[in-house]
């Protein structure tokens, strides 16, 4: 089975919101419901968000406003970091299936992202855009279809790609929680496991991304989404 997870349990104190981030207006709508939609394109009708308790309006929309609310499960917990976001809802979940996760403050193209990676067999596929600010995000050095490296806010890098979006089979959550030991950041887990394991990767040159998470990046998103 393929589900989606979009964790959401940040506090988003960049957004300078008096709300949860996730529901920051893109184009009038909640800027979570755009990653929702890239999920349902690409054939995913069961969706985790993990989140804490104490994010009482975004618990609130997602369970009664959202449109996507019937393909929802709102899974709660600690607040303990992108990784256990997106990977506990595969403790309940069987080894062979996928999960496909995204972050729930950003806007990406081609809208088909998730469905191009479901296409591509492997344990993790990840799917990476380009940007002028890998210093920002996840920066993954790309040769041969697959990631070399992924290195989390490199301070100097010549690759100009970072991962948007990706899957992985529920199996490879012990390996995951095992690198974590060493460095629990998500990215730098997918770094390790790219040292000792192929990933590959779906590359989309003509791909946009965006990250809501800022002042300046709402603006941004919804200048280019509304035109």
């Amino acid at each position: 089975m393929r589900y989606g997870v979009v964790p959401s349990g940040g506090l988003g104190k960049r957004s300078q919101l008096s709300h949860s981030k996730e529901l920051a207006l893109v184009a009038g709508r909640p800027v979570i419901e755009y990653i929702f939609d890239r999920l349902k394109l690409a054939g995913i009708n069961q969706i985790f968000v993990t989140t804490h308790a104490d994010k009482v309006d975004l618990i609130k929309y997602l369970t009664n406003i959202s449109p996507h609310k019937s393909s929802l499960k709102i899974v709660l917990g600690e607040r303990k970091g992108l990784l256990d976001g997106i990977v506990s809802p595969g403790f309940n979940l069987y080894p062979t299936d996928e999960l496909y996760f995204g972050l729930p403050d950003t806007v990406w193209y081609p809208e088909n992202g998730y469905k191009r990676i479901a296409s591509v067999p492997n344990d993790i596929v990840l799917g990476v855009l380009p940007t002028d600010t890998p210093e920002l995000y996840g920066s993954v050095t790309v040769a041969g279809g697959y990631a070399k490296s992924i290195i989390e806010k490199p301070s100097n890098t010549t690759s100009l790609w970072i991962w948007a979006f990706g899957k992985f089979k529920v199996s490879v959550i012990p390996e995951f929680l095992r690198l974590s030991e060493s460095n629990p950041a998500f990215t730098n887990v997918l770094g390790s496991y790219t040292a000792k394991s192929p990933v590959p990767v779906v590359t989309f040159p003509s791909g946009k991304y965006f990250d809501t998470g800022t002042p300046l990046g709402l603006a941004a998103t919804n200048l280019y989404v509304k035109t």
